[in-house]
């Protein structure tokens, strides 16, 4: 776009993002639900200023939401600005799912924090898949999840196609999901911090009984900054302790399944990749990203997962609807092979 009308939106651009970071730093003289309303307004003009339907029919985007537990403790609004956007977006980016890495909640017994956490969730029920885990602050040392089932049962979900099925019965500590884009069948697994040997056995046999579908494994921690497979412990359990610790993960569970391919983590600060073969020789591309230790509880980064089968790629970006900024540094902006199955 060119001359005055490639002008005058770029003069547009500037004045809603402007506006909408004074929305999100309202306090006085206005309730927190008119700068709720006022902020989601701002959002769905970002998403039609911004993004415009995906030119290729083949393309389609996964999104990733790493830990949110900052959002649901101190910053809500942010949270529902990441989910909004994507609810917005679920048709113009062809986004046919999303997943939320653990540390739903900073608190795991605060009925606060779950519920602004399940208020900015519930922008998503209807309009797209998507799958939460939890992470090692959404329950208790002694391993109480009852308040993360409570907000995020099975009954949440299993009425859902695309809901596989969960571990323990009755539970939704640990789960997966199916789905399929352009011709891809998928398979996601979402399993709680720190599985256990029986959440191993139950993943494996998950996924050797949909050994045909192309694996996602998302749980809360795996890798350190440095890509190495270990983690700063939170409790005595498989993870965080001894000199193994992820390591397990990689042993048992992605390096025998030909048909993992990609593996999604949060919980250390920051961002890295690391790609090692599987039994077949297939590469497995391993991603941490995690953002709560910056402004605003991460101002909003979010992960965009881009799949062009045409051009045998997925384009991985890291965009913050709250900011309406792309990151574009090596760590946050780049490709990974599309490997063909």
């Amino acid at each position: 776009m060119q001359g005055r009308e490639g002008q005058r939106l770029l003069e547009i651009k500037t004045i809603v993002q402007a506006k909408a970071k004074g929305l999100f730093e309202m306090r006085k003289n206005v309730s927190k639900e008119v700068v709720a309303i006022a902020a989601l307004v701002v959002i769905s003009i970002f998403s039609y200023l911004f993004f415009s339907p995906v030119p290729d029919g083949s393309k389609f985007s996964i999104i990733v939401l790493p830990d949110t537990q900052k959002y649901s403790k101190d910053f809500p609004l942010v949270f529902s600005a990441q989910t909004q956007w994507i609810a917005d977006n679920a048709d113009g980016l062809n986004i046919v799912f999303v997943s939320q890495e653990g540390d739903i909640v900073d608190n795991w017994d605060s009925t606060e924090q779950w519920e602004n956490a399940d208020a900015a969730m519930r922008l998503l029920d209807g309009k797209v898949p998507y799958a939460v885990l939890p992470g090692n602050h959404d329950f208790s040392k002694q391993g109480d999840s009852s308040n993360y089932n409570k907000y995020f049962p099975v009954s949440r979900f299993d009425s859902f196609a695309w809901y596989g099925g969960s571990h323990p019965p009755g539970e939704n500590d640990n789960s997966f999901q199916l789905f399929s884009a352009s011709g891809i069948d998928f398979i996601a697994l979402h399993l709680k911090y720190c599985p256990s040997a029986d959440t191993i056995e139950w993943a494996n046999n998950v996924l050797r009984t949909h050994s045909e579908r192309r694996a996602i494994i998302v749980t809360h921690a795996y890798l350190g900054l440095d890509a190495e497979r270990e983690v700063h412990s939170y409790n005595e359990s498989n993870c965080g302790t001894g000199s193994n610790n992820t390591q397990y993960i990689w042993d048992e569970l992605v390096y025998p399944n030909e048909n993992v391919f990609l593996f999604l983590c949060g919980h250390v600060h920051g961002e890295t990749r690391r790609v090692d073969k599987n039994a077949a020789g297939k590469p497995v591309y391993q991603l941490l990203a995690d953002y709560q230790s910056g402004e605003n509880g991460g101002n909003g980064w979010l992960r965009i997962l881009e799949f062009s089968p045409a051009q045998n790629k997925i384009f991985v970006k890291t965009f913050s609807p709250y900011l309406n900024e792309f990151e574009t540094d090596y760590d946050s902006q780049f490709e990974l092979p599309l490997e063909a199955s």
